[in-house]
């Protein structure tokens, strides 16, 4: 196949690397690894991914090459169908990292390659072998592979380490220095919006502080966690390749009766039941925006901002129908 067209993508719907090679006038291929080294399987996870992957790439247009790569090359256990039959076990083909490496360097050898990407494979092998993953595929003499790349490279490899780019974060920065549109994306859901209540490291942090007046058991929170005290934020933060929001109630402050009551009434609202422990708690934990999603995109922030009002316009007059609640009700906390 022509390659030149092909892209490289990491968690696109949450697949640790996708690689697209758009067809010509035969088929595409789609080869999809999901990789574990110390993590288990969620429930039903690799029959979650075949059929998110059978949905953006439908049989009949892309040929299917999915692996699950593994230090041992074991069987994935949560590729088991679903109810409706259109994915199998045998769409995950269980491969080793010492088969995968092995073959890649088999490659290389015949193709004769010389250049910098060698090195850094190189590299990345060595790295592999010292942290037990690999076993047969390592060449002894790769043992110095790290310290002859930063010897030759140092200061360019210093350099890519510094300015590394940081795209999603940048968007933040953004957000936040235009303001504003989060309360009024949140006023066309609710009466009280949500307005900014604090930046911590990377964690923007968005309020209902005009509720506090009418209802100061809900700022009476962690003020060492949020130093308005508020029991509940909706937070938005950059997190490996993506954007993420959630709503939060944070941990245990002054007012823990109020704070387990509408963690109780928040329960009977979402899909999954979380139990008061002191720690915070997420809830609609959700991928606003990933990089892969803003590549052809011209307006970032309108992106970032249309994102956010779609989990908003979800969630938000849920969260005030709880605080509400549990406000008009205080004997139950």
């Amino acid at each position: 196949m022509d390659l030149n067209g092909a892209r490289v993508w990491r968690e696109r719907d949450s697949i640790d690397l996708l690689i697209e090679v758009p067809g010509g006038k035969s088929d595409g291929l789609v080869i999809a690894f999901e990789i574990k080294i110390d993590a288990v399987e969620r429930e039903n996870q690799l029959s979650d991914y075949a059929l998110r992957l059978r949905q953006r790439y439908p049989e009949g247009k892309w040929k299917h090459v999915w692996c699950f790569l593994t230090p041992d090359g074991r069987d994935g256990s949560t590729d088991k169908g679903t109810d409706d039959n259109t994915c199998f076990k045998s769409d995950w083909r269980s491969l080793s990292f010492d088969v995968l490496v092995t073959a890649i360097q088999a490659a290389l050898d015949r193709s004769g390659l010389q250049g910098e990407a060698i090195g850094l494979f190189e590299h990345y092998v060595t790295m592999m072998k010292r942290h037990d993953i690999l076993t047969d595929a390592a060449n002894a003499e790769l043992e110095n592979a790290v310290q002859t790349i930063w010897a030759k490279h140092k200061e360019a490899l210093d350099y890519l380490i510094q300015h590394r780019p940081n795209p999603l974060n940048d968007v933040l920065i953004e957000m936040d220095l235009r303001g504003g549109p989060i309360s009024e994306i949140s006023s066309e859901f609710v009466n009280m919006p949500l307005v900014p209540d604090a930046t911590m490291a990377r964690y923007r942090r968005f309020s209902f502080l005009g509720m506090k007046d009418g209802c100061p058991a809900l700022f009476e929170g962690d003020q060492k966690w949020i130093s308005s005290g508020a029991q509940v934020v909706f937070q938005i933060w950059p997190e490996k390749d993506e954007i993420v929001a959630s709503f939060v109630v944070g941990p245990e402050g002054d007012n823990v009766s109020f704070r387990n009551a509408l963690i109780e009434c928040m329960n009977a609202k979402a899909p999954k039941q979380l139990k008061p422990i002191k720690s915070a708690r997420h809830y609609w934990r959700t991928s606003l925006l990933k990089w892969d999603d803003l590549l052809d995109t011209d307006d970032k922030l309108n992106a970032l901002d249309q994102k956010i009002k779609g989990y908003l316009s979800e969630h938000c007059h849920t969260v005030v129908e709880a605080i509400e609640w549990v406000r008009q009700n205080p004997s139950s906390e």
